[in-house]
């Protein structure tokens, strides 16, 4: 398979440099949205002593590891993650000493899991990179034990608001950008999505991410990359695409940029 030098969540094994989309979300956990929405997600979620937790997209497993926390060691943790890369980190990153914590490459479309085995799912932005999200949907319901609960947190990208004097410019690389991403109104959905597989939505919540970091932009998100893309396919000329840029990286030179995501969460159950 080719590689890319964009950040692909989708396939960050074939990347050039596998480590750009580690950084990126070692950036973008340190957001304050970022960690707001996970502060709440985790009290509604309530993981309590010798629970069984499976994190699907698990990339560095961050959230793995704050969740061992609360289940103790009499608990079980599981992170997924399709790229071997991400599962190699989360495994560097974990102490010896969690023997309870385990990683495995694998596909959160076809878990490798028995039935009515867990009692929590974490599915942090990682449906919005897979083909079929109700696929994984219909998996969540099948491990998860009468009464288990789901958490999901994604981006809607159709939210994406980024500030500029070129406005109708602006309008088309971010309808561009949402319009590229696998599942870019995946947010929006997630309710409708988990009654649709049956899970019984019990909380929606929302925060909305920004920045005044350009390097998050065209660095984390590489949006320079994402611009000849744009070019490419003809959605925007070269010209535009370079006043556009000159603009962004002037503006953060002023301290005037900031762009900003909304991010949805829900916490689901399974019927008891």
């Amino acid at each position: 398979m080719k590689e890319t030098t964009e950040v692909n969540f989708s396939d960050v094994d074939h990347m050039s440099d596998p480590n750009h989309a580690v950084r990126e979300m070692d950036a973008v956990r340190l957001l304050p949205g970022i960690q707001e929405i996970k502060r709440l997600a985790l009290s509604l979620v309530k993981p309590s002593t010798g629970e069984k937790v499976i994190d699907l997209g698990c990339g560095t497993g961050e959230d793995l590891r704050s969740l061992a926390e609360f289940v103790g060691e009499s608990g079980e943790l599981l992170g997924i993650d399709l790229s071997a890369n991400m599962i190699a980190e989360a495994k560097r990153r974990t102490p010896s000493s969690c023997s309870h914590i385990h990683f495995v490459s694998g596909d959160i479309q076809r878990l490798p899991v028995e039935d009515e085995s867990k009692n929590i799912c974490w599915c942090e932005r990682a449906l919005q990179h897979v083909q079929a999200p109700d696929q994984v949907l219909g998996e969540i319901q099948r491990v998860l034990v009468p009464g288990g609960r789901a958490v999901f947190l994604d981006t809607d990208w159709e939210t994406f608001v980024i500030h500029s004097q070129h406005v109708a410019l602006t309008r088309k690389l971010l309808d561009c950008f949402a319009d590229a991403i696998q599942n870019g109104w995946i947010g929006r959905a997630l309710p409708a999505l988990c009654e649709s597989q049956g899970l019984v939505v019990k909380e929606v919540f929302s925060r909305t991410i920004f920045s005044r970091d350009s390097v998050l932009l065209f660095e984390g998100l590489d949006f320079s990359s994402f611009l000849e893309f744009c070019v490419e396919k003809a959605v925007v000329t070269r010209e535009e695409a370079s006043t556009w840029e000159a603009e962004q990286k002037d503006l953060s030179k002023r301290s005037e940029f900031f762009f900003a995501v909304t991010l949805f969460g829900v916490l689901a159950e399974k019927h008891r």
